[in-house]
């Protein structure tokens, strides 16, 4: 993420709730993807904006933001005091890589999949009335052969022999503090304290196949077009059994021929001629639920 929240919605750090909502629809509007075709950087600037958003509309986490910048977010504030809560070891972990004072972690476990984005376009009347849409997308999903192991038929991962089995390993090295012990993941097993020695034919080791997949997603009634749906835990799986990402799926509107939207209110132009605005009339108007007279 760059540069301040407050500054990628072009707000105050004092804008009320709704003047941040008038400012993300503003700007989501003129950066989503959709809209400029031709600009390879309006994807990531319309992530940053909407990431701004997702922050600064939610009371607590726009408090914890306030106070102590984006590391508040992902827990990392921990006070004036540098040496509280997570203590010395925490310190050690930041300069040298984790492992301070020798400390024995175990392996970290496979990583996390990639977050998947889609862009689906919806009809006025599913903004009236809110619609369970289908968004199908390219991921990757767990093997069915090898179950996610990676491993092939009638064998597992086994104990990685250069961590035995610890997902890290140790080195030495001489700094200006004397001789200092620096934790790093393992090389060979990447982390995870396993190798799989038989891959399995199917997935080549991965644990994870390419697929195309469709998954439900409830549109709110009400949504503002480039507004984003997170679908949790459907994006990619990761690789041997790590766990799924999330899917963002970013909202455009249809242009309908008869009514467009004006704030929350729904607007219609209608034709008359000079003598039926001099007489009046009566007529009717086709609306989403029925005939409106």
């Amino acid at each position: 993420m760059s540069g301040d929240f407050y500054e990628l919605l072009g707000v105050s750090r004092g804008a009320s709730a709704d003047e941040i909502k008038k400012a993300y629809r503003r700007r989501a509007r003129d950066l989503h993807p959709d809209a400029n075709p031709d600009d390879p950087e309006a994807e990531e600037r319309f992530k940053e904006v909407s990431r701004a958003y997702e922050v600064l509309s939610n009371p607590e986490t726009r408090e914890r933001y306030d106070r102590f910048g984006e590391a508040g977010l992902s827990g990392a504030a921990g006070g004036g005091d540098p040496f509280s809560g997570g203590g010395l070891g925490d310190i050690f972990d930041a300069f040298f890589g984790g492992g301070g004072f020798g400390a024995q972690r175990g392996p970290s476990g496979p990583p996390r999949g990639h977050d998947l984005e889609a862009t689906v376009t919806i009809p006025l009347s599913a903004v009236v009335s809110g619609e369970r849409i289908s968004v199908e997308v390219a991921t990757a999903v767990r093997c069915g052969d090898c179950e996610g192991t990676g491993a092939g038929a009638g064998t597992k991962p086994v104990t990685c022999t250069e961590c035995n089995g610890q997902g890290q390993v140790r080195t030495m090295s001489r700094s200006m503090f004397g001789q200092m012990v620096r934790v790093v993941p393992c090389s060979r097993c990447s982390g995870l304290g396993e190798v799989v020695v038989t891959p399995c034919e199917t997935c080549r080791g991965e644990g994870r196949t390419s697929s195309r997949e469709t998954y439900p997603a409830d549109v709110p009634a009400g949504i503002h077009a480039a507004q984003t749906l997170r679908l949790s835990g459907r994006g990619m799986v990761g690789p041997r059994g790590g766990p799924p990402g999330d899917l963002f799926v970013h909202v455009a509107v249809e242009h309908h021929p008869v009514f467009h939207r004006e704030d929350d209110d729904l607007v219609a132009d209608l034709e008359i001629s000079i003598a039926q605005a001099a007489l009046g009339m009566h007529t009717t108007l086709e609306a989403f639920d029925g005939e409106v007279d």
